[in-house]
């Protein structure tokens, strides 16, 4: 039975609906193990650090997080979509070439990236003036390359059907490994206070740089010994143009999901951002459940509309959905009813998030229960149409925070970021239906495929 569960978990190709269910549910393990490490995380730092020093940490590596998709090109999606058209044509030779020929690519994109954004510190903005917000954000941008060469090496595993090797650096190693250097710095340190927000940011460093390093092992043990051909010219223009289309999606896409820490850290403060984290972090875990499921189901996306095989697609993406959302409603119940004693574990502070928690846990669950839109989209040569959703959505999250934070600091980012998350979600769901036929949800949906 073991070995069963093991050789459907770790094989290449999803032969049934069951190997999906399987590999998905064991991707939701690795999840959950992570995320529980992600909690404790933020239970630490926020129990040490206060809410004021928790937002200098979560501000800077929220500005490293939209940072290092603008270094990754929009390269990390493409890579997953077309691997699967390369697999199909049997063109292994100019997969690898690609791989080759991206690499340096994105390393020069970040470190000018970074460069450019370590300028904008030293201009003497108003913000900026705190010597504390400066030195964490300088500190962060170093953390750009490091990220978008795991981003682009986890997209390569994923593009080549070893899913669940790429989730062990970034969501058991890096997590694990700082999980476990924060405590060891606050358990043997000598006098209080000497984990601060900028030891927390060196340690996240160290941690990501190990995960790294693992990562490209499994790259190396597990690339296809197929010779590498590199792209002509022609192919090369036609993967820059397909990029920045993608990168428009994925720039679209965390903007929208962090523009309220982005707006809140500036019209309130530090300390609003650090409270406001944990409800964040806290909601953010039942999108999780359809992180686990994407990480199956993208390349197998790609695979079936290039191959033709809608009916197959709509099969495993009703799966999907019914998976998601029996795992979701647990869990949504859980942080809704436990909200005042979960938020109580992180200090007194952080109860005041409650409302903050029930407003996001509802947006989520909306998000969750519409499927994977974004995925179908992306997947089937529509990211236009799936940036358009999210420009469209961040302009209305944008002027909703910006009216709300002023009157309910980090209450109206909550309510902000809830309504048009769940506005993100019916504008894509609508376009899937229309455009692919294919309903992601487990609702019965006028003129929906039989």
């Amino acid at each position: 039975m073991l070995k069963e569960l093991w050789h459907t978990v770790f094989k290449p190709e999803e032969k049934d609906g069951k190997a999906l269910v399987l590999k998905s549910a064991f991707l939701f393990g690795i999840k959950t193990i992570s995320s529980f490490m992600g909690l404790g995380i933020v239970l630490l730092l926020a129990n040490v650090l206060g809410s004021e020093e928790l937002g200098y940490y979560q501000y800077a590596f929220t500005w490293t997080s939209v940072l290092t998709l603008v270094g990754v090109a929009g390269f990390d999606r493409l890579m997953i979509r077309e691997f699967a058209r390369f697999t199909l044509k049997g063109k292994q030779g100019l997969m690898w070439g690609i791989y080759r020929w991206i690499q340096p690519k994105i390393v020069l994109i970040s470190v000018v990236v970074g460069a450019i954004a370590m300028s904008i510190s030293f201009i003497d903005l108003e913000f900026f003036q705190d010597p504390k917000t400066r030195l964490t954000f300088r500190l962060a941008l170093l953390a750009i390359p490091v990220g978008v060469l795991i981003v682009h090496r986890r997209a390569t595993l994923n593009a080549i059907k070893e899913v669940t090797v790429s989730y062990y650096a970034e969501n058991l190693i890096q997590p694990g490994l700082l999980l476990l250097s924060l405590g060891s710095v606050w358990f043997f340190a000598e006098k209080e206070g000497t984990l601060d927000a900028v030891l927390a940011i060196s340690l996240n460093l160290g941690a990501m740089l190990v995960a790294l390093i693992y990562i490209r092992w499994q790259i190396h043990k597990r690339v296809p010994k197929a010779s590498p051909v590199m792209p002509d010219e022609k192919e090369k223009a036609r993967w820059w143009r397909q990029a920045l289309v993608v990168l428009t999606f994925n720039l679209a896409m965390v903007t929208f999901a962090r523009l309220d820490v982005l707006m809140l850290a500036p019209m309130v403060g530090q300390k609003a951002v650090g409270i406001y984290s944990v409800p964040f972090k806290l909601a953010s875990y039942m999108n999780f459940i359809l992180i686990a499921f994407n990480g199956v189901i993208a390349p197998n996306i790609s695979r079936l509309h290039h191959a033709g095989k809608k009916e197959e697609m709509q099969r495993m993406v009703t799966r999907t959905a019914h998976g998601a959302t029996a795992l979701a409603i647990p869990i949504a119940v859980v942080l809704i009813l436990g909200r005042d004693w979960i938020l109580h574990l992180f200090g007194d502070e952080f109860t005041a998030g409650g409302f903050a928690l029930v407003v996001m846990v509802a947006g989520q669950f909306v998000h969750l229960i519409c499927g994977p839109v974004g995925n179908l989209l992306v997947m089937t040569r529509h990211e236009k149409t799936a940036s358009w959703c999210f420009g469209f959505s961040t302009l209305v999250n944008f002027g909703l925070n910006a009216y709300l934070i002023p009157l309910y600091s980090y209450e109206g980012a909550a309510m902000a970021t809830a309504a048009s998350l769940v506005l993100n979600n019916m504008l894509m769901l609508f376009f899937v239906v229309r455009k692919l036929g294919i309903n992601p949800t487990v609702f019965r949906i006028r003129n929906q495929p039989s």
